[in-house]
Formats: C-alpha cells, structure tokens, sequence
C-alpha cells in the first residue's frame, strides 16, 4: 500500500472520484479486510457526514467481494429451480414418479463428482505434474454455479433421450 490516494473532481464539482489503494493483492484475506474497514469505518467516519453525499465504493476487490456475497445468496435459490424444474418436466414428460427422482438423484451425484474433481485438480493442486499446470489453489466464484447449469443440462437430455428411444420401456406405452 505505498500508493498515494488520488482524487478528481468533475468541472461542475458535483462528483469526485477518490482511489484509495488498498492492502493486499486484491483477492486476499487482507485486501477483503481492506475493503470492510474502508466501507463500514472510513466512509461512515467521513463521506458518510456530509448531507447528500452518495458513495459507491468499486475495484476489483470491491467487485470480488460483492460478487460472491451475490452468488451466496442467490445459488441456493438457482439450485433449486432447476431441481425443481427438471423433476416437474420429467414427471410431466413421462408421468413417473420414479424418473424423476432417480434423475435428479443421479444428476447431483455426477455434478458432486465433478466438483470434487475440480477441487481436487485445482484447488489442491493433484496431478498438476502430470496435467503440466500450475494449481492456483483457488476455484473461481462462478464456476461451480455454470458446472451445475451446465452438468444439469447435458444429463438431463441424456435422461430424456434414453428414456425416449424407441424400444426404452418408457417409449413403448
């Protein structure tokens, strides 16, 4: 943090842009410690107390953070619609109760297994010698949420498309 703070004002001066470098590399356990102590102590302490001021804090660490407050809050509500989704299809497209279960079943068992591989692989970093990489011991925050989009989606046309071929014993009804 040897950065200097710079600030600028707009010509009409109703707006200013103030940087304010802050500690760490930008994704750490410091820079996110940064970050709370500059929107919950400084800004309050300061801008905060001038009438009518708005403050919107932005950067990489900001967008980082903010980020993956959203994904937290919003995966489980995503998860959910799709699980719910694909089983009211399913039940709708083959009027079973046990096809949609066992599908939906299956397909957060293949998409558990793709996440414990990708943890595995690049968050602890195994085969990296013999895949030639280099683990950066971190998965990025939108990763998981498109694997399960993504995983979901393919096994479920796998689903359909075997349950749905001719001579499958759900065809023939």
């Amino acid at each position: 943090m040897n950065q200097p703070i710079t600030f600028v004002v707009n010509p009409a001066h109703t707006a200013a842009i103030i940087d304010v470098p802050l500690a760490g590399t930008g994704e750490d356990a410091t820079s996110m410690h940064a970050l709370a102590t500059l929107r919950d102590q400084v800004i309050p302490a300061t801008l905060g107390r001038v009438p009518g001021v708005r403050v919107a804090v932005t950067g990489n660490t900001a967008d980082t953070a903010d980020f993956n407050t959203l994904m937290g809050q919003r995966s489980v509500w995503i998860f959910a619609f799709v699980l719910l989704l694909a089983f009211v299809l399913l039940l709708v497209s083959f009027r079973s109760l046990v096809i949609p279960v066992t599908a939906v079943i299956l397909n957060l068992l293949s998409v558990g297994a793709a996440y414990g591989v990708v943890v595995a692989l690049f968050q602890w970093g195994w085969g990296q010698s013999l895949l030639r990489f280099t683990s950066v011991h971190s998965v990025a925050s939108w990763l998981p949420l498109f694997l399960f989009v993504v995983l979901f989606g393919l096994s479920m046309d796998y689903h359909v498309f075997i349950l749905s071929r001719p001579g499958s014993p759900r065809s023939s009804r």
